[in-house]
């Protein structure tokens, strides 16, 4: 892809003797490295430089796919240490509807054709049309249009390569500092605890694998809490009734293991497998 010459004689270069001694040679205009033929100029001479270069094929890029909605925000983003943190403020999750737009493809490129220092054309590849990921669970190939993935349940869009998940449940691990309290349109389902201090909040239902401590939950439909309630109080009120940091509500059940100094209100019925303690409860429906 590049030609060298030796240039010897007595008599003086100059620019237009090297242009037409490299056209003599069937060398492309496009291809002279003028800044090579500025150093032969400033020397008055030279052995074995390299005074054209080819221009290398740009292959085709492969499909690209462009998000468009937002994942999750995380709770430090963009902050500085000069800033304050709210470390319990609520993180609110993007939900999508069913039907929504997640991801588009871009076609690929067809790329650049690379040229030899003779001229000559040099072929280029074309990129490739890449799939959208089979694994995007929630999600499917809009039939009106093949290159959109749009959302097939309403729920949480959840990134991957080529795709885009939509999980009608938010899995998160605990409600603590890393995660902020939790505001979330659907079901919620907790790995761990629910903390001291934090808050949890669905539409739908919420399971909670762990226990529930110093906490707010709020679930539109069931509450189910794998594990028990251990609240506290903060005295008494003008009522001589406990004031209780733990306060758990629902529209539809209610179910735990125990609950200790808690406030429990269900719109459906309240069922605790082992004891109740200190916990001011109320139910539409029974307690079990």
């Amino acid at each position: 892809m590049s030609r060298q010459c030796q240039l010897n004689g007595g008599k003086k270069i100059t620019r237009e003797w090297l242009v037409e001694e490299l056209h003599a040679q069937g060398i492309d205009e496009t291809c002279v490295d003028q800044t090579a033929l500025d150093q032969v100029l400033e020397a008055g001479q030279a052995e074995r430089i390299c005074v054209a270069r080819g221009i290398e094929p740009e292959p085709g890029l492969n499909s690209r796919f462009e998000v468009l909605v937002e994942d999750c925000k995380k709770l430090l983003e963009g902050y500085s240490e000069e800033d304050q943190v709210d470390f319990h403020q609520v993180q609110d999750f993007i939900v999508v509807e069913k039907g929504a737009v997640l991801m588009r493809r871009l076609p690929p490129t067809s790329g650049v054709p690379g040229l030899s220092v003779l001229g000559e054309m040099l072929p280029t590849e074309q990129g490739y049309v890449l799939e959208f990921n089979a694994a995007a669970e929630g999600a499917i190939i809009d039939p009106d249009n093949p290159d959109q993935l749009i959302a097939a349940v309403k729920g949480h869009p959840i990134l991957i390569e080529n795709g885009v998940c939509v999980d009608p449940t938010l899995w998160i691990d605990t409600i603590n500092l890393e995660s902020g309290s939790i505001d979330f349109d659907g079901s919620v389902e907790v790995k761990g605890d629910v903390t001291s201090g934090f808050s949890l909040k669905a539409t739908g239902d919420i399971i909670i694998c762990g226990m529930v401590e110093k906490a707010t939950v709020i679930a539109g439909r069931n509450l189910t809490i794998v594990g028990g309630v251990a609240g506290e109080d903060l005295g008494r009120d003008q009522h001589n009734e406990l004031i209780l940091k733990a306060r758990l509500s629902a529209g539809g059940n209610i179910r735990a293991k125990y609950t200790n100094l808690a406030y429990l209100r269900a719109g459906g019925d309240i069922v605790i497998r082992e004891f109740v303690l200190q916990s001011d409860l109320s139910a539409k429906g029974g307690f079990i």
